[in-house]
């Protein structure tokens, strides 16, 4: 018995969408001196990466434990799939332009699953690497923002565009420091040299508050894109409609966008503004949930607000006034200096008076004079819980930009649903730094980084149309899927269906100098597999040498 888990489901994948043929197709090399072709071993690494992800010096000992000559073609062994093979396949693709290769499979992909691509999500997301890399030539692995929050590591970034099911339509290695805005505009760009301008003007590009540029913004013009974007805090617009929507308070109710237990309230204002020109919408919506960075925010600024309080306080209390006029004055320009302070505070003016005493010993029965002086208390109490409950509203509003002017077509109501899937892509970038799939990376040449990097966004691929399979046929059923721990599922993630399948076994049984396989696989696995568009006969199948149970 060998453990099969999910690698002839990769397999199967991989014959479907043409991986093979495409990267062999694609990439030069030469049948008479390459014993593994390419496309053989790109598809041993990708079933690596998707079943139980093992450092590539190490895919030999994988490849011993699986029926490999079933997963890779007769006459492959696992002794075949060496790190230095593997190096040099992707030193070939790194040659071949990874990105146009990952391209075609990718909208092969679009084609043969008939893949819906009226709304398009985009994103960027950095991945940490370690080692050092060349400067000159080819991929930047640099230093730049780290959504890791890893500063310390050089990076490459990913840029991903997916449809509303996650599946990944154009997918990218960005150079370490690559800026959200350009690479935004030249998605644009790829867009209009991949679609027809009917496709173009058919679909809606979400993506985050970079996509709103001058250049951004005339491209989509040009092209006739309809988009959704998150209206950037640094346009003085943007105060000016959250001022009006509260001034207003003509707010829609749209209530939760999510089935979760104790998930966010919206409500939502829409305005007609121009912007570089045009004619746009801003719906300013309001949630009940501040996120933890903003509440981690607020703390920030109250610990250094109350420092900076304090401290001015402490400096005004040492100054003496001659007058209490002076002093009631200098209070009340301190107040004066913090009128949005989420602090309370309390001032005093107290008179001194001090005994002015002269040189020499005092007369009998002298009274030495006085002087009097002012001086200003202020006691800083706890924070306003009015002020902060303001402070947590505002902060607790953002704003959409879009060019869909027709307001009966699209509601403000819907252009916030459709831009809350964004997490469509977010979700994605889960798969790229997950451990289980994707170890720390680092490879000695930088070509063979951005290669094997296209690997996992091919990975990516699968994964995600494994999931929308699964998820389609299980529409159609009543019956939810049932995973490990008996847990019940109407929409299993990828990862879901995978842990399920693994369970999967080939007992490999000889019989009269053949080779009779069969599949030892748990009821719950075997209709994920079924959901997935195989059946059995996907592992017992036959190849040279042996025949199907």
């Amino acid at each position: 018995m060998i453990r099969a888990g999910v690698t002839s489901l990769i397999a199967g994948m991989c014959e479907e969408l043409d991986v093979v043929g495409t990267l062999n197709r694609l990439v030069e090399w030469d049948e008479n001196q390459v014993k593994v072709p390419p496309g053989i071993l790109a598809k041993a690494v990708l079933i690596n990466i998707l079943d139980d992800r093992h450092a590539l010096y190490l895919l030999p000992e994988y490849y011993k434990k699986r029926d490999t000559e079933s997963l890779l073609g007769a006459g492959v062994q696992p002794e075949d799939i060496n790190d230095d093979a593997v190096g040099r396949m992707l030193d070939r693709l790194a040659q071949a332009g990874p990105r146009q290769v990952f391209t075609q499979i990718a909208w092969s992909a679009v084609g043969k699953e008939h893949l819906d691509l009226g709304r398009l999500h985009a994103d960027t997301t950095s991945h940490s690497v370690y080692g050092v890399y060349p400067q000159e030539g080819g991929l930047d692995v640099t230093h730049g923002y780290s959504k890791d929050r890893r500063p310390d590591l050089r990076q490459i970034m990913y840029g991903l565009v997916v449809n509303r099911d996650g599946v990944p339509a154009l997918g990218e290695v960005l150079d370490g420091n690559t800026s959200d805005k350009r690479w935004n505009q030249q998605t644009l760009e790829k867009l209009g040299e991949l679609l027809s301008p009917e496709q173009l003007r058919s679909i809606i590009y979400i993506a985050d508050s970079a996509l709103v540029t001058p250049d951004s913004l005339e491209r989509a013009a040009d092209q006739g894109l309809r988009f959704i974007s998150r209206f950037p805090q640094t346009y003085a617009l943007a105060e000016e409609l959250k001022d009006l929507a509260w001034e207003q308070g003509a707010w829609v109710q749209v209530g939760t966008l999510s089935e979760q237990k104790g998930a966010a309230a919206y409500r939502v204002q829409d305005f007609r503004r121009e912007l570089e020109g045009r004619p746009y919408r801003f719906i300013v919506v309001h949630s009940t949930h501040l996120d933890g960075r903003k509440e981690k925010r607020l703390a920030r600024l109250i610990r250094q607000e109350q420092e900076e309080l304090t401290k001015a306080a402490g400096e005004l209390g040492h100054q003496e006034f001659a007058c209490q006029q002076d002093a009631e004055q200098a209070a009340q320009a301190f107040a004066s200096r913090y009128p949005d302070a989420f602090h309370t505070m309390q001032a005093a003016v107290d008179p001194q008076t001090e005994v002015q005493r002269r040189p020499g010993r005092p007369r009998k029965g002298e009274v030495p004079p006085t002087r009097t002086g002012y001086r200003v208390t202020i006691t800083v109490g706890d924070p306003d819980p009015q002020r902060l409950q303001r402070w947590r509203e505002q902060a607790s509003v953002f704003i959409l930009i879009t060019n869909l002017l027709d307001a009966t077509a699209y509601p403000a109501e819907q252009i916030l649903r459709e831009y809350k899937e964004q997490t469509s892509v977010e979700v994605r970038f889960r798969f790229l730094k997950d451990p289980f799939f994707v170890h720390q990376l680092y490879l000695k040449d930088k070509g063979r980084l951005e290669a094997f990097a296209y690997l996992v966004l091919t990975a990516l691929l699968l994964f995600t149309l494994i999931e929308r399979r699964v998820r389609q046929a299980l529409a159609a059923e009543e019956e939810p899927l049932v995973g490990r721990g008996q847990i019940k599922h109407k929409r299993p993630t990828g990862r879901v269906v995978l842990e399920l399948i693994a369970d999967a076994d080939v007992v490999l049984i000889p019989h009269d100098g053949v080779i009779i396989r069969h599949l030892d696989i748990p009821p719950n696995a075997l209709r994920a597999l079924h959901l997935a568009g195989f059946g059995p006969e996907l592992y017992t199948r036959p190849y040279p040498g042996g025949e199907a149970a």
